[in-house]
């Protein structure tokens, strides 16, 4: 009876202790459907703090209904690609010489100093710049000034065709007497038609030389005897000239730029002047009408002359940028219109 008793309360006890280490079970949850997993996952996100997003605000300024927008378009005439441009071909003369560049004086150039009596050879290099070939019928001929050489005309030895160059050799001989002298020279074709260099293909080539003193025991001094030819004319005509205008006398063209050889300038409002430029010379002479002799005086300078001084009818000596002489009459002097009428001619001797 101890033995039963003592067995069964260590059963109880042991009963018991297990009963401790259950968890308790209250029941089995039920599986959960797609509906409340949404409606847990949503709830949990609303309840989830967001951040704060400060968006700053614009001031924009909002534009007039009335506002309007302008497109310009340039338009150009339409280009037809199969039409060539006209050019307008300026013809070239039969007859024209020109300076072979740099130099036309291959010996003796201007200034040359000889004594009298002296033997010299002058040789000239000119270009072909017609359209004819120059051939054995042309000639080298004096046309005025001093004639240093024995011989008046000189044929061509080969034929010159158009853009060829040819050297002209002529012996001369210095005059006996001192001083400066000059002989001019041009070409003449097969039909006696004489022409030269210069814009106009009228202007003569020339040598010009410096004879020294000698003693008078030795030589005698004697007149040149020479021809008077008949003075060939560059340009004449007449012009009206403004103020800021200017002229190449030796064409005749106003306003051509680099040579022109007379300017009409305004140097305040009651004042103008007629002013020699691009190295051009221009001098008073008076009432009478000058000679090529008076217009190539030395004393020629680079001058201008004011309207204060300047007087209608008046004739002015002058000398192109080409070296040749001529004379100016002036026909009238307008203040107020700030113009000046005039009446040129220049001739073709240097």
């Amino acid at each position: 009876m101890k033995k039963f008793s003592l067995f069964t309360i260590g059963l109880g006890l042991t009963i018991l202790m297990a009963a401790c280490t259950v968890p308790e079970v209250t029941g089995v949850a039920p599986n959960p459907g797609p509906t409340s997993v949404y409606a847990t996952v949503s709830a949990q996100l609303t309840l989830t703090a967001r951040p704060t997003i400060s968006i700053p605000t614009l001031n924009l300024t909002p534009v007039s209904q009335t506002s309007t927008v302008q497109l310009i378009v340039r338009t150009e005439p339409p280009v037809d690609p199969t039409r060539s441009p006209t050019l307008t071909r300026i013809p070239i003369p039969c007859n024209l010489a020109a300076s072979n560049w740099p130099t036309v004086d291959i010996t003796v150039p201007d200034g040359t100093r000889f004594k009298p009596g002296e033997s010299f050879s002058k040789t000239w290099r000119l270009m072909n710049a017609g359209s004819c070939p120059w051939t054995k019928d042309y000639n080298v001929v004096w046309f005025s000034g001093e004639n240093f050489s024995a011989a008046r005309d000189q044929g061509f030895s080969y034929a010159v065709s158009p853009g060829g160059t040819v050297d002209i050799t002529v012996d001369m001989i210095a005059p006996r007497q001192a001083g400066i002298h000059q002989s001019n020279w041009k070409l003449r074709d097969a039909k006696g038609t004489l022409f030269g260099i210069g814009p106009t293909g009228d202007a003569p080539f020339w040598v010009r030389i410096e004879v020294g003193e000698t003693a008078a025991a030795i030589f005698t001094p004697q007149p040149s005897a020479t021809v008077t030819p008949t003075l060939s004319t560059a340009s004449k005509g007449s012009v009206e000239l403004h103020t800021g205008q200017s002229i190449n006398l030796d064409t005749g063209k106003v306003g051509t730029g680099a040579g022109d050889d007379l300017s009409l300038q305004k140097l305040d409002a009651n004042i103008i002047q007629l002013a020699a430029v691009n190295g051009a010379m221009l001098s008073d002479f008076g009432q009478k009408i000058p000679t090529d002799q008076d217009c190539r005086n030395p004393n020629l300078v680079n001058s201008r002359i004011l309207s204060t001084t300047l007087k209608v009818d008046e004739y002015l000596c002058m000398r192109t940028t080409q070296g040749l002489p001529g004379y100016i009459w002036v026909k009238s002097l307008v203040l107020k219109d700030e113009l000046i009428n005039l009446d040129y001619l220049i001739w073709a001797i240097p």
